[in-house]
């Protein structure tokens, strides 16, 4: 009976952490639109000189997958100033640049 248990509660753990996973890809693109593209202009054109690249470009330059891009995001880095995200922020980054096809 406690395996049992023990066993319902780690499905009922990995569907939940699965389904916060998932993010949502209309919230991701409100958050680009929102925060990001004040820095961040295109991602179908070239930046211009001394502007912050778009994020396919961040994506591949840096050969992130979508784990390291989670990473690259939740720690400040220079030269983005610190805007921190909530993890379901994050999500929703991961799922708009899913949609979008930015990983290959």
């Amino acid at each position: 009976m406690k395996v049992a248990f023990v066993t319902a509660a780690m499905a009922l753990t990995l569907m939940a952490s699965t389904a916060q996973a998932a993010g949502d890809a209309d919230a991701g693109k409100a958050l680009i639109e929102g925060q990001c593209r004040s820095c961040h202009f295109s991602d179908m054109a070239p930046p211009a000189k001394g502007a912050p690249p778009g994020f396919r470009e961040i994506i591949q330059l840096h050969k992130l997958t979508r784990n390291a891009f989670r990473r690259f995001v939740a720690e400040p880095h220079y030269p983005m100033p610190p805007k921190p995200l909530s993890l379901s922020q994050i999500e929703d980054l991961v799922a708009y640049f899913d949609r979008a096809g930015y990983w290959p």
